[in-house]
C-alpha cells in the first residue's frame, strides 16, 4: 500500500474557499481518476491541512502522475494561484494493524 500525502498551508482569507474546493471538487476528481482506493481530508490547525490518498501500488501512483496529475494540478492552480503552499510526500506502508 502507498500513501500519497499532501500538506497544505492556506492563507486565512482563502480557508473557506479551500475547504469547499477540496471537499466539493478536487478530492473527488482525484478519486475519479481511478487509481486511488480512498482519501482523507483533515484539518491540522486552522489554515493547515493534510490530504491522504491511498493506492495499492507505486505503479498506480506513477500512472496517475503520468496521465491525470498535470490537469488536476492546473485546475488547482487556476483556483489558488497564490496563498496555498503545498508539500507532497509518498509513503510506502510497511505494515498496518
Amino acid at each position: 500500500m502507498i500513501i500519497y500525502e499532501i500538506t497544505a498551508a492556506v492563507q486565512d482569507n482563502l480557508v473557506e474557499k479551500f475547504e469547499n474546493y477540496m471537499s466539493g471538487t478536487h478530492i473527488q476528481d482525484v478519486i475519479d481518476s481511478g487509481y486511488f482506493e480512498s482519501a482523507e481530508f483533515a484539518r491540522i490547525l486552522p489554515g493547515s491541512y493534510r490530504i491522504r490518498y491511498i493506492l495499492n501500488s507505486r505503479k498506480d501512483l506513477e500512472k496517475y502522475i503520468e496521465s491525470d496529475a498535470d490537469a488536476l494540478r492546473a485546475d488547482f492552480l487556476k483556483n489558488f494561484p497564490d496563498g496555498v503552499n503545498i508539500v507532497r510526500e509518498v509513503l510506502d506502508v510497511i505494515k498496518t494493524w
